[in-house]
């Protein structure tokens, strides 16, 4: 057999499909089997407490991560205010196009979600940011300020953390080398986080 006119050695013999479906499904399985719980929990009490305090979320992220973003503040202000006497107020920072393109273009991408925060974040505030790599410079940069308007601040990251894990003040990480494994955890981080809210 050969790949590219070279030889393959047998160690080198390509997974076929079914075989590489198994072990992606297997690794996102035995990833979610190991994640940590206690800075998830963390996550929970903090959005009670924001939610019972009238406090406003932010949520934010890039790529894959936006969309995990997007969907845990839909789950967030539809499906758990309406189960609830007392309604979430989340704001996703990434979800609309014209106010990202306009930084982007008129400033500086990496101050897109940042300057999103500065006319809105306050003391007591909770801001929730997802990056599958932990460096993502908007992020990154965002954090940096909802912590210096008094936010507390909660960062899910996977491949080693990147700076997020130490940028913001709560670390959710997902120890995975592979991205999409990472997103695959962080919408499960994301359900059982709305799930321990629904059930509280």
């Amino acid at each position: 057999m050969q790949r590219n006119g070279a030889a393959l050695r047998p160690q080198e013999v390509p997974m076929t499909m079914r075989e590489t479906m198994q072990a992606y499904r297997d690794g996102v399985s035995e990833l979610i089997a190991r994640l940590d719980l206690p800075p998830i929990e963390a996550l929970v009490d903090a959005l009670l407490e924001a939610r019972q305090r009238g406090r406003t979320v932010f949520v934010m992220g890039n790529g894959g991560s936006a969309a995990v973003a997007s969907h845990l503040a839909c789950d967030l202000n539809k499906t758990l205010s309406n189960r609830h006497s007392i309604p979430f107020r989340a704001l996703c920072l990434n979800e609309s196009t014209p106010t990202l393109t306009a930084y982007a273009n008129d400033v500086d991408y990496g101050d897109a979600m940042a300057e999103q925060l500065r006319n809105f974040v306050g003391e007591a505030d909770l801001v929730i940011a997802f990056s599958g790599s932990g460096d993502s410079e908007s992020v990154i940069r965002a954090v940096a300020l909802a912590k210096a308007a008094g936010a507390t601040t909660f960062g899910v990251c996977g491949l080693t953390g990147g700076r997020l894990r130490t940028a913001a003040h709560h670390a959710i990480h997902v120890p995975t080398r592979d991205l999409r494994q990472a997103e695959d955890a962080f919408v499960v981080i994301a359900h059982l986080t709305c799930n321990a809210i629904d059930c509280s």
